[in-house]
């Protein structure tokens, strides 16, 4: 399968992007490609590190970013053309700010975890969590309890991402506050018309 959208399949990916009262943004691991991190300090509209301090400046061309994007812009296009299916974006529909978005999603990508030395005992490290990966969502918002979904989706409407086993489509989560729960509504990129099924992630 061809890792480039067709005209048809972008058609339906900006559809479910970008509305009029909503903000859509894009988390992009720069990991992938150093070119990722030279179109975004040009051509972003908005943009964030997700690491802070130190880390930041380190791994300044590695880190994940949070970036705002339009339909039809140059940057937009050109990460539906090199990124977009490679494991690399999701893209969040919000009405909250760049800075607040960027701060909240900065609790989630770096974790504690709890690690066992060469000397058999326990203990807590801080590692770097690829929250925003298509591979890693699924399994992250599955894991999590009502309280710990709610707590993310905190000024997240609808988080979205590519189906790690079938790139033709699409994944919208949201949480669901009088269900307290999240719902998944898979979106084919090939159908004309949008079958949409929701399914209790918990």
């Amino acid at each position: 399968m061809s890792k480039e959208l067709t005209a048809s399949q972008q058609k339906m990916l900006e559809d479910t992007l970008f509305s009029f009262d909503e903000t859509t943004y894009a988390v992009v691991d720069s990991a992938l490609s150093n070119e990722i991190h030279i179109m975004i300090q040009t051509d972003a509209l908005d943009y964030r590190c997700l690491y802070e301090g130190t880390e930041a400046d380190l791994l300044e061309e590695a880190a994940p970013y949070l970036v705002q994007i339009a339909q039809d812009d140059d940057l937009t296009n050109w990460l539906f053309k090199n990124v977009y299916r490679k494991n690399a974006i999701s893209f969040i529909k919000t009405e909250t700010d760049t800075e607040q978005l960027a701060y909240h999603l900065r609790q989630y990508a770096k974790i504690q975890s709890v690690v066992q030395g060469d000397d058999g005992k326990l203990t807590k490290q801080w590692v770097f969590f690829a929250f925003y990966d298509p591979r890693v969502f699924p399994r992250f918002i599955k894991g999590n309890t009502p309280e710990q979904s709610a707590e993310f989706f905190q000024g997240i409407n609808q988080f979205i991402c590519e189906n790690a086993e079938d790139k033709n489509q699409l994944e919208n989560y949201q949480w669901v506050e009088k269900d307290q729960k999240v719902t998944r509504k898979a979106i084919n990129l090939d159908e004309q018309k949008n079958k949409q099924e929701d399914k209790n992630n918990g």
